[in-house]
């Protein structure tokens, strides 16, 4: 068996030099060969690891899917599996199915949250949560980031926090978005950027300003209009019952629009002028600072940040490389806690 494994060992080294995908799948299927040869060998997590990462190395996903999958469900408590799972996270992306490597991200950066990507892992899913619409989940993972990451990564758990205004503004909840950016102020405020304390108090007295009109404004005004039919053109005069005749209440026909200020709601139309009035402070003193500490507070991260590269093509299951025979033999019993060699791939 140790000499199957050198082959193995060889053949990766022969593909990595050609970057060579047929010989990388022959490899992942030597890899599964040595399993199927013995599957209660105590090294097979190992072996599994290897075969995924040689068929993920020749772009055959669905086999590489897989022997991490089959390493998950055998070998729980290795500590390869933890890599395997977020090698999961990124295979089940390539191949866009999204929802999936949300799951195996979430999974990996809450049960291994000591792990150093943890938080890239967590970021990932909120990014294809957001991609796939599910805003409920990409809420959850977003205040998980914050809450496990905020100390460690204060400046991405701003960023994060930040970042799920434009998921409340798209669910079109006013208070939900006024409620949030408050809470934001209070808990990074200029941590997270003076720029974005600008455009905190700016939305807040924005949406307070339309909040406090009481019917639906016309190009941002607060106003009614209404318009009473014509039946004829000859003006006629009113005459009240003492027999007064009764002036006019505006110019022209009364089948003109009629325009009427609406008076706003003075609460909120207060609370919007101090929110703007805080927004118009913000930015007169982060003016006035210096240039290195305003671009210091202005420094931002994107988050979540894309797992993918700009332009990138959608993968298929095997990107046009060999297939991998996928037959598993699967072991009589589950180890829980398998012994490894010291050549163990970690990543």
């Amino acid at each position: 068996m140790q000499i199957l494994r050198k082959g193995a060992e060889q053949c990766e080294a022969n593909a990595k030099k050609g970057n060579d995908f047929a010989k990388y799948v022959a490899c992942g299927q030597t890899y599964l060969d040595i399993y199927n040869r013995n599957p209660e060998a105590p090294d097979n997590d190992e072996v599994l690891y290897n075969a995924g990462v040689s068929f993920e190395s020749g772009k055959s996903i669905s086999a590489a899917i897989l022997a991490y999958n089959l390493l998950e469900r055998y070998y729980p408590n290795s500590k390869i599996t933890a890599r395997a799972v977020a090698r999961l996270g990124k295979a089940y992306g390539d191949i866009a199915y999204y929802d999936k490597a949300s799951d195996k991200y979430e999974q990996y950066a809450k049960k291994y949250a000591g792990e150093k990507d943890a938080y890239t892992a967590m970021s990932d899913a909120v990014f294809f949560r957001k991609g796939i619409g599910d805003d409920a989940k990409a809420i959850d993972d977003t205040k998980y980031f914050i809450k496990t990451f905020s100390q460690k990564k204060p400046q991405e758990a701003a960023n994060a926090m930040f970042s799920l205004t434009g998921i409340y503004e798209k669910q079109g909840d006013g208070d939900a978005v006024i409620k949030h950016l408050r809470e934001y102020l209070h808990q990074f405020g200029e941590k997270g950027g003076a720029d974005r304390v600008v455009i905190a108090y700016s939305k807040i007295g924005q949406i307070l300003w339309h909040q406090s009109c009481p019917v639906k404004e016309i190009d941002g005004s607060c106003i009614r209009i209404s318009r009473e039919r014509a039946i004829s053109g000859k003006k006629v005069k009113k005459v009240n019952k003492k027999g007064v005749t009764e002036q006019p209440l505006q110019c022209g026909p009364e089948s003109k629009i009629k325009l009427t200020v609406v008076k706003r709601d003075e609460k909120k139309q207060k609370e919007a002028l101090q929110a703007f009035a805080a927004a118009a402070a913000s930015s007169t003193s982060a003016a006035a600072r210096p240039a290195a500490t305003r671009a210091a507070l202005a420094t931002t991260t994107a988050w979540p940040r894309s797992p993918m590269p700009t332009g990138s093509s959608r993968p298929t299951s095997t990107c046009g490389s060999p297939r991998a025979s996928t037959s598993i033999a699967r072991p009589s019993t589950r180890r829980s806690s398998p012994s490894r060699t010291s050549g163990s791939r970690s990543g």
